[in-house]
């Protein structure tokens, strides 16, 4: 473990870790496969399968979020075959620059080899959180009504209301003007739920949680998190996140998964510190890996 963490992580059995990776994997395929036709090819939406793993690339984005490889080495071990496949996609495709995500029980050890071999550098890990099912804690929506003075009303996100999640999230994030159609239609895909926390008529802050089975697990990944400035520290996001694993529970997951900042001297940790009160563990650090193309 790092000397610097300020908390430390849980590492669980290996079948446990490569769930999580392996349904952030799903996700991001589904993802890419949501949008449009039209959309994708204007945007240069592609995903590929490399065994266990899954690799993604948006040639109109240079965000590594969106030109990686997940779950390399998870469900069965990796090859160098696989990443020279891999950067050959990207190349193909024109890709700026590619990462590959390096979760905890990849396999073999010589992955790292061999991405340093072909001249991927290594970058900032991420924080993998992860809940069981278990009761979620005795906090509940009384705490952020008393915050704000009034209610926070936490709703699934239907065909109407696909807009305003796009607004809230691309009003914290400010990159989804171009991506409006993809997005809009990712909201209604099978496998993802929405939610929008609203406040009287206003929506305030937004989440979407994807629940697929990998390994013979029911799991739910988190993603998409995010609040309006004006509303931030007053409950909205735990809201959230509170009924998205209610949801999931329902929905027969077991685990559930979600990746944000780490917490290191100098990293934001409000997203990390709401997700700890409902229960999530830090799991591990993961490396993330970055080679330049162009």
């Amino acid at each position: 473990m790092s000397p610097f963490l300020r908390v430390a992580p849980v590492c669980p059995p290996a079948p446990i870790c490569r769930a999580l990776e392996r349904i952030e994997a799903a996700s991001a395929h589904s993802q890419h496969s949501a949008a449009p036709e039209k959309e994708s090819k204007r945007l240069g939406l592609r995903t590929q399968q490399y065994g266990s793993a899954t690799a993604i690339l948006m040639r109109k984005s240079t965000n590594l979020y969106y030109n990686r490889l997940i779950a390399w080495g998870q469900a069965s071990s990796a090859t160098p075959g696989q990443l020279d496949r891999f950067i050959a996609f990207a190349w193909e495709h024109r890709a700026e620059a590619v990462g590959v995500s390096v979760g905890a029980g990849a396999r073999p050890q010589q992955l790292r080899e061999w991405l340093e071999e072909r001249a991927f550098e290594s970058g900032h890990p991420s924080a993998k959180l992860w809940r069981d099912a278990s009761p979620l804690p005795r906090n509940s929506d009384r705490d952020a009504a008393k915050k704000t003075g009034r209610r926070i009303s936490v709703r699934r996100v239907r065909r109407a209301d696909a807009a305003a999640w796009v607004d809230v999230v691309g009003g914290v994030w400010r990159a989804f003007g171009s991506r409006r159609p993809w997005f809009e239609a990712r909201a209604l895909a099978p496998g993802w739920r929405h939610y929008l926390a609203w406040v009287d008529d206003k929506p305030v802050a937004a989440g979407g949680l994807f629940v697929g089975s990998v390994g013979g697990r029911t799991v739910g990944h988190l993603l998409d998190g995010v609040t309006s400035r004006p509303w931030r520290k007053q409950g909205a996001q735990s809201a959230i996140i509170r009924r998205r694993i209610s949801d999931g529970v329902k929905l027969g997951c077991e685990l559930f998964s979600v990746e944000t900042a780490p917490p290191l001297p100098g990293m934001p940790l409000v997203s990390f510190r709401n997700l700890r009160r409902q229960g999530f563990e830090l799991a591990y650090l993961r490396e993330s890996w970055k080679l330049q193309l162009r």
